[in-house]
């Protein structure tokens, strides 16, 4: 029996449409062999994202979220889930006062819900994200420590899941005692081993430690 979809037309996912947020939306068509989703957001414009970048909309009392205040103004302000009520959200802005809106005025940042432990690609060099595992976190800001063991205070919309897809563009230490990375392409991944291709058609065989991430293209 062929396993089941991971999503079909008509679920409600949070899906990005900036690099740092996810926003709600609803799927209008999936492409399972290339585990592809078509989704229209709820002010109406469409994409086309990865299944690994989607998720369910399914917010909890304590998470970091961006609201709408003035919902005529699509301006975000840093806020925290009190309740969920169906599409309903409940928050508490920074300055004490709390709010009820539909989740269509919620962003989300991409790397949210986060604990201890997670693993990331966090901002090191300007423009590269790099792996690392979160530490702790206060409000919107995590501090991560590096594979290299260095620690950084970072925001939390400014961290990725520690997931890659095929046709991803990274950068890789094709001579691992070197820290000089090429371009390459992420052809396969199992976990946190990597297949990649670099731009002379040679295949590597690399874990995601000696790997980075353009924030550009994350």
């Amino acid at each position: 029996m062929p396993p089941a979809p991971r999503f079909t037309p008509g679920d409600r996912v949070l899906a990005p449409w900036e690099r740092e947020w996810l926003y709600p939306a609803t799927v209008t068509d999936t492409d399972e062999d290339e585990e592809l989703a078509a989704v229209e957001f709820d002010d109406g414009d469409e994409g086309r994202a990865s299944f690994v970048l989607l998720r369910p909309i399914q917010l909890g009392p304590g998470e970091f979220v961006a609201a709408r205040r003035d919902r005529e103004v699509k301006r975000y302000v840093p806020a925290t889930v009190l309740a969920v009520d169906g599409d309903e959200v409940r928050v508490e802005y920074e300055d004490g006062k709390r709010d009820s809106m539909e989740v269509e005025f919620i962003r989300v940042p991409v790397a949210a819900p986060l604990a201890a432990g997670a693993r990331v690609f966090a901002p090191g060099d300007r423009g590269w994200l790099y792996p690392a595992t979160v530490c702790g976190m206060v409000g919107m800001v995590a501090d991560v420590e590096f594979n290299d063991g260095d620690h950084s205070e970072v925001l939390v919309p400014d961290l990725r899941p520690l997931v890659l897809v095929p046709g991803q563009l990274v950068g890789a230490r094709r001579d691992r005692a070197n820290k000089r990375y090429t371009r390459a392409v992420v052809v396969a991944v199992k976990g946190e081993a990597v297949l990649v291709e670099y731009d002379d058609g040679e295949t590597d065989d690399i874990t995601v430690e000696f790997l980075r991430l353009p924030t550009v293209e994350a």
